[in-house]
């Protein structure tokens, strides 16, 4: 093993706790121990019986479409057993809006 043995002079700061220590900013703050997949799909209109099956056909717990009947966004998705549930926004989400001052 190469390993070369500090100096007096490295020795002395870290006794008296003057050594600088610099992080790697950079690095860390590209670093996430969460990988965020993102897709894109276009919106499709269907009833919430049309998105149970496209959901079981695609084998996700889980299906976001645009319902046919309410013209809401809205998700389908599996419960314990052969139970489902939907989940549905009631209103049209607004831009948030910054004023400059």
């Amino acid at each position: 093993i190469d390993v070369e043995p500090a100096s007096v002079d490295v020795l002395r700061a870290v006794a008296t706790g003057s050594v600088p220590v610099q992080a790697d900013v950079a690095e860390e703050e590209d670093y996430c121990p969460v990988v965020i997949r993102q897709k894109e799909f276009e919106a499709e209109w269907m009833t919430v019986e049309e998105a149970v099956d496209r959901m079981e056909l695609v084998g996700h717990d889980f299906f976001l479409f645009i319902d046919a009947r309410t013209d809401h966004p809205s998700v389908v998705y599996r419960r314990k057993g052969w139970d489902y549930g939907v989940i549905e926004l009631t209103t049209q989400a607004s831009p948030m809006v910054s004023v400059a001052s």
